[in-house]
């Protein structure tokens, strides 16, 4: 396993309690009960803010707009997203990860109720980054919270379970969108899929448990210094950079397969569309991945994940649905594994700066995922699926040479 950061100075870090509460604060939380809650609480809650993806042909529609415009209903909740992450990474190192993941939750129901009664695509486009700016408090956080309260041995696994309720939200919220916005339209996919978010926010409410290892920051500055003090570390700017690409595969990517798969010759319906991301409940693998990462290393079993990734994409440009829904499926396998492993692995390295650094690592997910969302909208327009595919192909390249080149670095060095 990489090297860990050296964990931060006690100047930045509220002094400990005394002798029985120190016992009981350094006791880890259940893991089955964490986990569970956040796995239950996030799959139920997460699928209205992913929902748009297969929609977006009926939004050029319904609202005359072109396939890059709908576009922005993907990219504008990112980059709010984004930004709001070197918020909320460095707020929850000061005040606490339950809190913040309770609040967020709670919230985050009330954009997606909105969004149904929009009367123009600008309102959709403010409830979306309404979306956005809530859900930093929720991934981000709930990762920075395994990090602290697990011990080393269950984090890997933790955090691929997680990543796998993670891409099963994102399952939950594209199968289901396309299957309800098919014969009932995207307005009334709105309500029910926010109507599911209040559920998960009651279960994270109830079933998370209180935190146990958790050393609040002294005050916000300190806890944003922490965060930059992260961007001196060539093996954390390798995690980062990895964030970044896979996130512009993930939303560049499949974002404009709906558009090639209703097109000729495969000519699917909105609902169809919905079935092919049935492809994320191969993100049951993702704990195994991370298992197998704890025993050989994070960066070669993110590399592993790669090539898998790539070899799913080189088969979409076969014209054949079966083999294409095949290439998805490799894709979706390599990509989750590879998010929760690159997530540990930024863990693993950012020990006392878990908050700032997992909400650096996935501001890069998020705004690659904004930039491929946009930026390739004129490549297919252009080049149409081989642009798409050779575009994905090189990002996969880069996020290679980022891992094994910066990766190499020793961390607790670099934080001197």
């Amino acid at each position: 396993m990489d090297n860990q950061i050296s964990k931060t100075s006690t100047t930045a870090i509220a002094p400990a309690p005394a002798s029985e509460e120190t016992a009981q604060a350094t006791a880890h939380v259940p893991y089955l009960r964490a986990t569970l809650a956040l796995c239950v609480g996030t799959l139920t809650l997460l699928p209205s803010v992913y929902s748009p993806q297969p929609i977006l042909p009926l939004l050029s529609q319904d609202f005359h707009i072109s396939a890059g415009v709908a576009g922005l209903t993907l990219t504008v909740f990112n980059v709010a997203l984004a930004t709001a992450l070197l918020i909320a990474g460095p707020l929850s190192d000061r005040i606490g990860r339950r809190p913040i993941i309770i609040f967020a939750s709670l919230l985050v129901v009330i954009p997606a109720l909105v969004a149904a009664w929009t009367p123009t695509y600008g309102l959709l486009l403010v409830a979306r980054v309404a979306q956005g700016i809530l859900t930093s408090g929720i991934g981000a956080v709930a990762i920075a919270y395994l990090g602290d309260e697990l011990p080393p041995a269950e984090r890997g696994s933790a955090i691929g379970w997680y990543a796998m309720a993670q891409s099963w939200s994102a399952l939950l919220g594209r199968v289901g969108g396309g299957v309800i916005a098919g014969p009932f339209g995207w307005r009334i996919m709105f309500v029910a899929l926010g109507l599911l978010s209040l559920v998960g926010a009651l279960i994270l409410t109830l079933g998370l448990p209180q935190a146990r290892r958790f050393r609040p920051n002294a005050n916000m500055r300190g806890a944003f210094r922490q965060m930059a003090g992260t961007l001196r570390s060539r093996v954390l700017i390798s995690g980062y950079l990895v964030g970044f690409l896979l996130g512009t595969v993930l939303l560049g990517f499949l974002t404009y397969i709906s558009y090639y798969l209703s097109a000729p010759p495969f000519n699917l319906s909105t609902t169809a569309l919905g079935l092919i991301f049935l492809a994320y409940v191969f993100g049951l693998l993702a704990p195994a991945a991370g298992k197998l990462s704890t025993r050989i290393g994070r960066r070669p079993v993110i590399s592993l994940c790669l090539l898998i990734m790539a070899a799913g994409i080189l088969l979409t440009l076969v014209q054949s649905l079966l083999i294409v829904i095949l290439g998805v499926v490799l894709l979706a396998l390599g990509l989750i594994s590879a998010f929760g492993v690159a997530n540990a692995y930024v863990n693993d390295n950012a020990a006392g700066r878990r908050g700032g650094a997992t909400g650096l690592y996935l501001f890069g997910w998020y705004i690659g995922g904004a930039a491929g969302a946009f930026a390739l909208g004129p490549i297919w327009t252009r080049y149409h699926w081989p642009g798409v595919t050779l575009v994905a192909l090189g990002m996969i390249a880069l996020n290679l040479l980022a891992l094994w080149t910066l990766g190499r670095g020793k961390p607790a060095a670099e934080f001197k």
